[in-house]
C-alpha cells in the first residue's frame, strides 16, 4: 500500500493587520454621562437612551429559549468580559412596556452580559466602572414584533471557525500572546489555541476540513493529535488513510482512532481497498470461453481482535464505523454474532482479512 499523503501542511496566509481589536462601529465610550441617564444620538440619527437595569425587562416570549446555548452561564460570562473592557458597543433595541419600563426586542444576551460586568466591577471595588456599567445603551423601536425578533435570531450570521481563527491569527501575529488575545477576545485560552491550530493544519486534515467534512473545531484538533500522536510508527499514514475511507468523522469515532493508534503503534487502523481492475485474458478451464475478462473483487479490509476482558473473552472484528458510548472503547462484532464495546486497552490485532 502506497500512501502519498505526508507531513505536508498547509499554511493560511493572513490578511494585512488590521487597525484595533474592535470592528468599526457606534463608538460609546465616550458617553460616560450615559450613568446620568441623558440621551445621545446614535450614528443612523436615532436617539439613544441609557437605562437603568431595572427599567429593561426581557420578552418572556421572545424566540430564544432558557437553555439557549447563548444564554449559558460561560457564554455570558465571556460577552460579560469584552464589556467590562469595552463597553457595549451596540445598543439593544426595546420598546415601552404597558407596566412601566421597557422590554428588550433585542439584546437580552447584552443585558446579561452588562449586569454580570456590573457585578464584577463591584466585586473589584472599581466605582468608576460600576458607574458606567450601571445602565445599557438602548434605541426605541415601537414597531417590533415577534416575527422580527424570530428573523432578528434566524438571519444572525456567526463568523465561521476560519474567519475566528484568521481573527485570532492577526492578534498573534501583532506580538500578543495566547492569553491577552483570550482576555482581549472574552474567550478561553483553550478556545484560542484550538482556533489558531486552523491555521496550519497537515494536508489530508486540512483536506477534510475545507471540504466541509469535518467542521468541528474541537474534531479538527483531536485529529491533528492523533497525526501527531506516534509520527516514527506511521502515525500520520494512519489518519490520512482513515481519512480517505472513513464517512463518519465525529469526536466519538476520532477518539477511537487516537486510542488505536496509541495502542497500536504501526498498525493503520484501515488499509486502501486495491483498485478495480481488469485480469488479463487467459483461458480457465473449459466453463469459459477463451477472452473473457474477469473483473478482480476489491479487497475490504477488516482487523481481526482479540479481546480479553472482564464482560467478553474472544475474538471478533472491529467496527470503526460505530460511534463507541465512553472514550476509550471501540466497538467489537464478536465471532458469534454479538456486537459489544469494549475498553481500548483490551483489545489485540489478530491478522487483517478480506471482508
Amino acid at each position: 500500500m502506497n500512501i502519498t499523503t505526508t507531513g505536508i501542511k498547509k499554511k493560511i496566509i493572513l490578511p494585512p493587520k488590521k487597525k484595533g481589536l474592535i470592528p468599526d462601529g457606534a463608538d460609546l465610550s465616550g458617553l460616560l454621562d450615559a450613568a446620568k441617564g441623558i440621551a445621545a444620538e446614535g450614528g443612523d440619527g436615532r436617539q439613544i437612551l441609557f437605562l437603568a437595569h431595572g427599567e429593561v425587562h426581557e420578552d418572556e416570549n421572545q424566540p430564544r429559549r432558557a437553555d439557549n446555548p447563548g444564554f449559558s452561564e460561560e457564554s455570558i460570562a465571556g460577552l460579560a468580559e469584552t464589556i467590562y473592557k469595552y463597553g457595549v458597543k451596540t445598543p439593544i433595541s426595546v420598546r415601552r412596556r404597558e407596566e412601566g419600563g421597557y422590554v428588550i426586542n433585542h439584546g437580552a444576551r447584552r443585558l446579561r452580559a452588562t449586569k454580570f460586568a456590573h457585578s464584577l466591577a463591584e466585586r473589584a471595588g472599581d466605582a468608576e466602572k460600576m458607574e458606567s456599567l450601571r445602565r445599557v445603551p438602548a434605541i426605541i423601536d415601537e414597531c417590533y414584533g415577534k416575527v422580527d425578533q424570530f428573523i432578528e435570531n434566524l438571519q444572525r450570521e456567526a463568523l465561521t471557525p476560519m474567519e475566528t481563527a484568521v481573527f485570532i491569527g492577526e492578534l498573534l501575529a501583532s506580538g500578543m500572546k495566547k492569553g491577552e488575545v483570550a482576555k482581549a477576545i472574552g474567550k478561553s485560552a483553550a478556545f484560542v489555541s484550538q482556533h489558531s491550530t486552523l491555521l496550519n493544519l497537515p494536508e489530508p486534515i486540512a483536506n477534510a476540513f475545507e471540504t466541509g467534512r469535518v467542521s468541528d473545531v474541537t474534531v479538527v484538533n483531536e485529529l491533528v493529535k492523533a497525526y501527531n500522536d506516534n509520527p516514527q510508527h506511521g502515525s500520520r499514514e494512519g489518519v490520512a488513510a482513515w481519512l480517505a475511507q472513513t464517512d463518519e468523522v465525529t469526536r466519538g469515532t476520532v477518539a477511537q482512532l487516537r486510542e488505536f493508534v496509541q495502542i497500536n503503534p504501526g498498525v493503520l487502523p484501515v488499509q486502501e481497498p486495491a483498485p478495480r481492475h481488469v485480469a488479463v485474458e487467459e483461458e480457465v478451464g473449459r466453463d469459459k470461453p477463451h477472452g473473457s475478462r474477469e473483473a478482480e473483487k476489491p479487497f475490504r479490509p477488516v482487523l481481526r481482535v482479540s479481546v480479553k476482558s472482564k464482560e467478553f473473552v474472544g475474538e471478533g472484528t472491529l467496527d470503526f464505523r460505530r460511534r463507541p458510548g465512553t472514550a476509550g472503547s471501540m466497538w467489537v462484532k464478536a465471532d458469534g454474532g454479538t456486537e459489544i464495546t469494549v475498553a481500548a486497552k483490551d483489545i489485540s490485532i489478530v491478522e487483517l482479512i478480506d471482508g
